[in-house]
């Protein structure tokens, strides 16, 4: 059986690296390990995780090969605009259902449990746009699992009154089997019904606006860069939730950036 730190490696080894090969001075996954190790102790935008990387060094050691050093700012931010974002979410996804599998023996709910509900959405990133009219800002519609706070997938859209295409692809992209599936009015469409039915999910169309704020502070502009940030802080917020304490998402944040040992629970937790 693999440990969870091999089980990080399997699923991230499946994100194709799109940088010259033998000119590079750190591994692809200790890159992404480190993202999203900072990302979860707060650190906000490349800047912040070559920070936290250098704090965090020796422990950082442990998991990843780091005997380069930490990458620069300039290199996260430049890896993470050019992997796929769609190979980076699967990779997420798949080590997530792993550590689900690992710390409850299954990771999905058990047959009879019903059916899981997954609420789909549209989300402007703040801060993507690189005009003053803010014409050219980054959407993207996700889904999320939200019984058990599991992002499934996300999807960029050119606009937002492209979310209708977007939701189309994205329910390619995701296993809609056994679910209840609930949109906002702008996915009450009968090809998406129909999509949905024929995957064998079922399907809620709401007609109440909905305006969920996502925080995108660092002003990534490239779109893979903003994709997969926005797509990790979703992911973030999922192993932050899996914590039972009562401690708001955003102390829980602050706790693992000066707590090695809740860091790591977070990272990997253990079987219960």
């Amino acid at each position: 059986m693999l440990s969870q730190i091999d089980l990080f490696h399997d699923c991230f080894d499946r994100v194709d690296d799109p940088r010259v090969t033998g000119r590079t001075k750190h591994p692809l996954n200790s890159i992404l390990f480190l993202v999203v190790a900072a990302m979860i102790a707060d650190a906000d935008g490349p800047e912040e995780i070559e920070d936290f990387g250098n704090e965090r060094i020796a422990w950082l050691s442990q998991f990843a090969d780091f005997s380069a050093g930490i990458p620069s700012h300039d290199t996260i931010g430049r890896v993470l605009s050019l992997i796929k974002p769609e190979q980076f979410q699967q990779a997420l996804v798949d080590w997530h259902s792993q550590l689900c599998a690992g710390q409850h023996g299954a990771s999905l709910p058990e047959e009879g449990a019903g059916p899981v509900h997954i609420a789909i959405d549209g989300k402007t990133s703040r801060g993507s746009y690189t005009d003053a009219e803010k014409s050219n800002a980054l959407h993207f519609v996700s889904a999320w699992a939200t019984k058990h706070g599991v992002a499934l997938g996300q999807t960029q859209v050119g606009s937002k009154t492209n979310e209708i295409t977007a939701i189309d692809e994205l329910l390619d992209f995701i296993d809609v089997r056994g679910t209840i599936i609930t949109l906002d009015a702008i996915g009450a469409q009968k090809t998406i019904a129909k999509k949905i039915t024929d995957k064998q999910g079922d399907y809620i169309f709401a007609i109440k606006d909905n305006h969920p704020k996502l925080a995108d502070a660092s002003r990534i502009r490239t779109a893979n860069a903003t994709a997969n940030f926005t797509f990790t802080r979703r992911y973030i917020t999922t192993l932050l939730k899996r914590d039972t304490s009562k401690h708001s998402l955003k102390r829980k944040r602050k706790l693992a950036g000066w707590n090695i040992d809740f860091h790591q629970e977070l990272l990997f937790p253990a079987p219960i």
